[in-house]
């Protein structure tokens, strides 16, 4: 059934949905917290479904929840959603391929399962920088400057970085002249044992001078002090320019770990 209030941002029925996304077989929102949720639009809740609509980014998002995917298959036939709708694996995306939707673009999990033996190569002299809570609108500016430089890649809002910090998680940065021009998001997790490079990004006038490689060297000797003794990635499959740095530190593709995205903008 259709929620009586699908504007209603009531943090019980978020709550509700939440929990029933945690138990469902296929959910497009296992790594969301519950103030993701709220942001979004409730289209569709039942014991069967639960759909939601993100519009607050530059592109719309349709998120899921069921234990049936043919129940999500229906209901995207039926209601006039255009956007993009992740974690899709296969052979589900050819019934998305029957209600209007393409592959918008698959992305690939890499793993560097020897991270101290890579962090060892490394020099560590330089000091580490992280942002602060402060930093977080000109981290926001720098994520969507990259919008378009890699499929799958929205960009974060202020909000979204604050909760990472807040969460415990680090936020590596590069200044030029004092001022932030890169980014690096980095999380501990799987009880103490892997390093999880979330995002890195560079203002795009600093493009191709070095700044990427060196986040991305910081990160991983910050998994390797946190005693991480393994490090975890996901990247569009054509983006080859990144998949080659990734390899050069020891990172190899996990071939039955991969999500497919998928988009639909035909509907008027």
């Amino acid at each position: 059934m259709l929620s009586s209030n699908p504007n209603d941002k009531g943090k019980p029925l978020y709550e509700a949905i939440y929990k029933q996304q945690e138990a469902s077989l296929f959910s497009s929102m296992k790594y969301m917290d519950l103030e993701d949720l709220q942001k979004m639009e409730v289209v569709f809740n039942s014991e069967d479904l639960i759909l939601l609509y993100d519009q607050t980014g530059k592109v719309s998002e349709i998120h899921y929840a069921t234990n049936d995917f043919e129940h999500l298959v229906t209901a995207l036939k039926n209601l006039r959603l255009n956007g993009v709708i992740k974690f899709i694996k296969k052979p589900y995306d050819q019934a998305l391929v029957s209600v209007g939707f393409r592959v918008y673009c698959e992305i690939q999990d890499f793993f560097n399962r020897s991270l101290i033996a890579t962090a060892n190569t490394l020099s560590n002299a330089v000091v580490p920088d992280f942002a602060s809570k402060g930093d977080c609108q000109i981290l926001s500016e720098i994520s969507r400057a990259c919008i378009g430089y890699s499929r799958g890649f929205f960009g974060d809002d202020t909000e979204w970085f604050e909760g990472w910090l807040e969460d415990g998680n680090g936020v590596l940065v590069h200044r030029v002249q004092g001022k932030i021009v890169g980014l690096c998001c980095v999380s501990i997790y799987n009880e103490g044992t892997t390093l999880w490079i979330r995002e890195l990004a560079v203002k795009p006038k600093f493009h191709r001078l070095g700044v990427g490689r060196h986040l991305f060297e910081q990160a991983l000797l910050y998994g390797a002090r946190k005693d991480a003794n393994k490090a975890f990635l996901a990247v569009d499959i054509e983006n080859l320019h990144a998949i080659r740095l990734y390899r050069q530190y020891g990172f190899t593709p996990k071939e039955d770990e991969y999500e497919l995205q998928m988009k639909r903008n035909t509907l008027k």
